[in-house]
Formats: C-alpha cells, structure tokens, sequence
C-alpha cells in the first residue's frame, strides 16, 4: 500500500474518531479486511450507496482494496455486466436511488463513447494524411 492509500485509510478512521469503522465523506464504508477482490459485483457493489451525493472514488475503492485504480475499474466492468446497476458520475460510483440517476448515466457514458468514437477517427485520418504526405514527398 502507498503512502497515499494510507493516508485516505488513515483520513476515513479519523473521521470516525479512530473507531475503526470507515468513513470517506460521510460515507461510511466496510473494513477494507473484509473486502475481497473478485471478478463480480458483491465486493464492489457492498462499499456503494445511493445518489451521486454518496459517490465513492475510484481511488477511495483502490486504497481500501489495496490496488490500482485499473482493477477497480475492471470490477466496474464485471459488475454491470452481471446485472448490478452501478452508476458512475464526476463524483464517483454510486448506486441509483431512481430512474433518473441510471438515465443521467447512461447518457454520460454514451456521450463518452462518441467522443471517444470522433477522437479515434480523427486519429485515423490524420494517420493516413500523414503518411499520403510522406508518400508524396519520397
């Protein structure tokens, strides 16, 4: 564990007066001993609450897992995709308390995923230009 992740875990027990019971936020969070890294949701899903006012970073999730930002992500992936309708937002993930929060989600991620889309092509043309360019000139 970095010293950064320490000091989140170090930051959420104060909060709590030392207890040993997390909190991040006001959020309060499972012990991180009790966490399991696995492929699914039931790790993950366990450390949401609902609303985006609840949100827990990916970071929060990477000190107390004791990982990297990657694996908690890759458990995101695996979660959703086994049914766990788990939001994400500019403040963290969290889980939806209404319709409203897993629409205002979902179309966020669709507007990544075109800007994503635009930027590969733009890679792609700009590639090619490129190398018609260095084909001119040779």
């Amino acid at each position: 564990m970095t010293n950064s992740e320490k000091a989140v875990l170090d930051a959420a027990n104060i909060e709590n007066g030392g207890s040993g019971q997390l909190s991040l936020g006001g959020v309060r969070l499972p012990n991180p001993q009790s966490i399991t890294i696995r492929p699914g949701a039931q790790g993950l899903a366990s450390l949401l609450r609902q609303g985006p006012e609840n949100a827990v970073t990916v970071g929060q999730i990477a000190a107390l897992w004791d990982c990297d930002a990657r694996a908690v992500t890759m458990a995101l992936y695996n979660a959703r995709r086994l049914g766990e309708p788990i939001c994400s937002g500019t403040q963290g993930l969290y889980l939806p308390r209404d319709e409203a929060d897993v629409r205002l989600c979902v179309r966020s991620m669709r507007h990544r995923a075109r800007e994503i889309t635009r930027s590969a092509t733009a890679l792609a043309r700009a590639w090619v230009k490129q190398q018609e360019a260095c084909d001119d000139g040779q």
